[in-house]
């Protein structure tokens, strides 16, 4: 019932005929947002695939998860990692290439800290990398006893983690990130697109001779290294 362009109803009628002669594996992760009438205008064609073919969905909102399961395949609720094995990927991320038994004051504060984080991989990256950017005791004191660990939560949420992440950055980063919310979720930008924006806007801070697009470059490899 809805009207395609003619190149678009080619690749559709293209894709259903390959479809018939090959299974497939399509993975679509962490999808935030879909209505019925789209997902049943993007599965009609998939339905064509051979018996075994499979479409993973991963989604951190139950409707959807609901909205796209079938009837003999029903959604799945993921558990974070068991406290050990979570313990053991925090250190990794919080002492990089330190020896964790050089720092048995900080390994106590750490298991504090990973005790909070609901066994999440994404949590443990982003507050590792922030641990691991300052190893004393005082910074990881600073961390476990945030406020932010006190605000309700709904169960399995991270939104803490990434709240003290976004709070220790540099105030230059800090700045560059939240310039970033004024895109739509989603938007997809170049690398020197984004950090031409930042130093027109004057966000970037000189760094002796080097280049200020160079400098923002460094803005980005540090905001992505902190999974913002």
């Amino acid at each position: 019932s809805i009207d395609l362009p003619c190149d678009l109803r080619g690749l559709q009628a293209e894709l259903k005929e390959k479809l018939k002669s090959q299974k497939f594996l399509l993975v679509l992760d962490d999808i935030w947002e879909i209505s019925q009438q789209k997902w049943e205008h993007f599965y009609a064609q998939l339905r064509h695939g051979l018996e075994g073919s499979m479409i993973l969905v991963t989604t951190r909102d139950r409707n959807i998860a609901h909205l796209v399961a079938t009837s003999n395949c029903k959604p799945l609720q993921l558990e974070g990692l068991p406290a050990d094995t979570f313990w053991e990927f925090f250190k990794e991320c919080a002492f990089d290439k330190e020896h964790p038994e050089s720092y048995p004051h900080l390994q106590d504060i750490g298991r504090s800290i990973s005790s909070k984080l609901c066994g999440t991989p994404l949590a443990a990256k982003t507050l590792g990398r922030l641990l691991n950017s300052n190893l004393t005791e005082e910074h990881w004191m600073a961390v476990n006893n945030s406020e932010l660990w006190e605000q309700e939560q709904k169960e399995g949420e991270i939104l803490p983690a990434l709240r003290l992440s976004y709070l220790h950055l540099p105030y230059e980063l800090r700045r560059c990130f939240a310039f970033c919310s004024m895109f739509p979720k989603g938007y997809s930008f170049e690398r020197h697109e984004i950090v031409d924006i930042w130093v027109a806007e004057g966000f970037i801070a000189p760094q002796g001779r080097m280049r200020l697009e160079d400098v923002g470059i460094r803005y980005l490899d540090e905001l992505r290294g902190r999974c913002l």
